[in-house]
Formats: C-alpha cells, structure tokens, sequence
C-alpha cells in the first residue's frame, strides 16, 4: 500500500475512491462450544484467514444447536455484517440442515459435491449472504477456501471470483474420490506439490505444514509424476 500511495503523490492525485472492507460475522453453533468443553477453533481460523484476504470482523457469535437459538443469533448479527459465515449443525438431524431442509433461510445451495466439504451451504437472510460451513476443522478450513473466499471476493467487487492457481508436478501417490471435487491440502514449492500426510476431516494442526491446497476432481487416484492445480492459500513464492 504505501507504494500505491507513492505512485499516486507523485501524480499529485490526492483523492481516490476505494471499497468499504466487508464486515463478516461469525456464529459457531454447538453445545460443546457454549459451555466451552472444546476451543472455538474454527471461529479463530475463519478469522485470522478473512483479515488476511482484506475483511473485517464483525462478531464471532456462539449459540445452541436450536432453531430458535441460530435464528436470534442471526437476527442479532445481520444489522453490522455484510455476511455472516456459521460453522456446524450441518449434519442430518442438525438444526442448521432442518433451516435449510425447510427452507426458512433460503438455501442457493445445500450439500455440495466437494470433499471434506459437502454438508456446506450457502443461503441468503434480508438479502445477505450466509455461508454455512461444518464443524469438523479441516471441512470447516477448506471449505472456506473453496468457497467462502470467492464470496469475499465477490463482496469485494473484485474482478475474479475464483483466486488464481499453478500447475505443480505430484511428488507422491494420492487417494482421493472419484464421486467429488477433492481439496488435498500439502506444500508446494512452486513447481512441486506433496500432499499432507493425514487430512481426515476431524484434523487441523496438519495446516501448519501446508501453504495451499490441490483440488482433484472426479479421480480415485493421483498417480507421482502427475500435473495438478494448486491453489496457494497466501501469494506464491518467488523464484
């Protein structure tokens, strides 16, 4: 930023126009997370990454898993937020699903052929978006990536949704699902890509080690030696 603000002085340009930081809301829904048997990792994930890309935060929320409970929550957080991304009661008998099942937040799409994703959803209050993510951490995290930040992206007015990707060379066998998109999260050096060596769903310190994730669409397998799309979670390295 300060190089633009440089280049834009040196031209005597002293007023600019420039877009609001979208605010976004969260609400972590769970029982174990009220009554704090379990860290809100997710929230502070969501968070730290929706910063990252140039969001704001509005409030991160906690409430039951309960219609009445997630619909005042809601209520509470749509006035100050642009979006609002929840976390959990995705699961089938879960009371974030039933809202949607039932169509009392209109659903644009619910269940989504992406893995570890799928439960997630995305629906629309007062005219506002609500980004419906699972719980489990990993799902959480990369659904994200997938599809919260086009979102952002949108909501930022940016000129495309989806954020760039390369192509990498696969370092090592990869199972995957030949019945979805799969997110493979691992390390990518540029030209390289190594998956992560566990990515169950329930798993987010492996994070840590990786800058980015492959996505496989449709393959029970990728083989070494093959080229695949890897999306980098921050900017690509410089080489």
């Amino acid at each position: 930023m300060p190089k633009k603000i440089t280049a834009l002085a040196s031209q005597c340009i002293q007023n600019i126009h420039v877009f609001k930081k979208p605010t976004i809301s969260l609400l972590s829904i769970g029982a174990q997370l009220v009554k704090k048997e379990i860290c809100n990792s997710n929230a502070m994930s969501l968070a730290a990454r929706i910063l990252e890309l140039g969001g704001k935060i509005g409030d991160i929320h906690l409430c039951d898993d309960n219609e009445d409970a997630i619909l005042k929550a809601m209520d509470t957080l749509m006035p100050t937020s642009d979006a609002i991304i929840t976390t959990g009661a995705l699961s089938r008998n879960d009371s974030m699903c039933s809202l949607l099942e039932k169509k009392t937040l209109f659903p644009l799409f619910h269940h989504v052929s992406i893995s570890p994703a799928r439960p997630s959803a995305l629906s629309m209050l007062h005219k506002k978006p609500i980004l419906h993510l699972p719980g489990l951490p990993l799902s959480c995290t990369l659904g994200f990536e997938m599809l919260g930040v086009p979102l952002l992206r949108h909501i930022q007015s940016l000129p495309s949704l989806l954020p760039t990707f390369i192509s990498c060379v696969n370092q090592k066998r990869i199972t995957c699902k030949d019945s979805c998109m799969s997110a493979i999260p691992g390390y990518s050096d540029g030209n390289h890509f190594v998956s992560a060596p566990h990515y169950e769903a329930g798993r987010l310190n492996i994070l840590s080690q990786c800058n980015g994730y492959a996505l496989i669409e449709k393959r029970a397998s990728i083989e070494e030696g093959e080229e695949i799309p890897f999306f980098f979670f921050t900017h690509p390295p410089v080489s």
